[in-house]
């Protein structure tokens, strides 16, 4: 038996390694999200995390991040965290959608053009799932709730594209 072929270097160079690896830790990203829904400062709603991720990702890393596993982990995401009866997986990719549209060649932007950019996106998944909801159930959203965590997201952005980035270079490293 040729026990070689087990102590090789696993190979990073083929996409479906590389999306497992982006799946698995936007998986944690959503256990997370749903972690900090429990202090009190996050009461009206937790930021959107996995969404600012998928959002850094879908512009930067479109391979990585298929159709396919923006829906399984947007599922995944409404059972664990959405209140707003699973609007939230129709919103994300009519947003990502959208926002591939409006920006393309992000490497060619500076970084206030990709805030406001990810404002865009946001604001065009918060309106659809509020009116995916007010359609659904006759009745108004919180919009309070809404406005708190799309500008607590808004804050927590230029943190989170900063790590995405940082890790994401890490692995691409790993990958070379």
């Amino acid at each position: 038996m040729n026990y070689q072929v087990y102590f090789q270097k696993a190979s990073l160079k083929s996409f479906l390694s590389v999306q497992i690896l982006v799946a698995f830790a936007l998986l944690i990203a959503i256990l997370f999200e749903s972690a900090l829904a429990n202090f009190d400062l996050f009461l009206f709603g937790t930021p959107f995390l996995t969404f600012t991720i998928f959002f850094i990702l879908s512009l930067y890393y479109p391979a990585a991040l298929p159709l396919t596993s923006i829906f399984i982990i947007t599922i995944l995401h409404d059972v664990f965290i959405s209140s707003l009866y699973h609007s939230q997986t129709f919103a994300i990719i009519l947003s990502l959608i959208i926002i591939k549209r409006l920006i393309s060649f992000p490497e060619q932007r500076d970084f206030m053009e990709i805030w406001q950019g990810f404002g865009i996106a946001m604001a065009i998944m918060v309106g659809a799932q509020a009116l995916l909801f007010m359609v659904w159930e006759l009745s108004l959203v919180n919009f309070q709730g809404l406005f708190f965590q799309f500008g607590i997201s808004m804050l927590f952005y230029p943190f989170i594209h900063a790590v995405t980035m940082r890790l994401s270079q890490i692995f691409v490293d790993m990958a070379n």
